[in-house]
């Protein structure tokens, strides 16, 4: 029973993590989808993807920062559209990403967090360099 609580409140911390990220990186005012009900989908898709390494079972459980980072790296692969939504979800990774980079030595993160961490920031890259041409075109016609 205390591991369901437990497991349900780091589910929770890291989709408020999640939420306050795409929230805050809501592009041109336009809400391409409700973040509360993304941010818990997508924490939980991960989630049941690998419940042993999110609960604890092969070591320390992982810190919220790097849950929301896969967490939104993987939403970047469920909207592979190139759209609104993909993009405010790559801005809130890299939000998520520029924290961890300037204050992670203060989280007490694992090799579990690192690798997490590392996927993310492998996926912030590869949808950064797909989405690069657009905006090239788009500011090639102010220059």
């Amino acid at each position: 029973m205390l591991g369901w609580i437990k497991n349900t409140a780091r589910k929770s911390e890291a989709a408020v993590l999640v939420q306050q990220a795409l929230d805050h990186h809501i592009l041109m005012g336009m809400k391409p989808f409700d973040t509360d009900k993304v941010s818990n989908a997508l924490v939980a898709l991960v989630w049941d993807r690998k419940p042993e390494l999110f609960e604890g079972k092969m070591g320390k459980r992982p810190h919220k920062m790097s849950v929301a980072a896969i967490a939104l790296a993987t939403g970047l692969h469920e909207f592979e559209d190139g759209g609104v939504a993909q993009k405010t979800i790559l801005l809130a990774l890299g939000a998520v990403l520029m924290e961890i980079a300037n204050n992670g030595r203060f989280y007490d993160l694992g090799g579990a967090d690192q690798w997490m961490i590392d996927r993310a920031d492998q996926a912030y890259g590869e949808i950064s360099e797909k989405l690069q041409p657009s905006q090239d075109a788009i500011l090639g016609s102010f220059v």
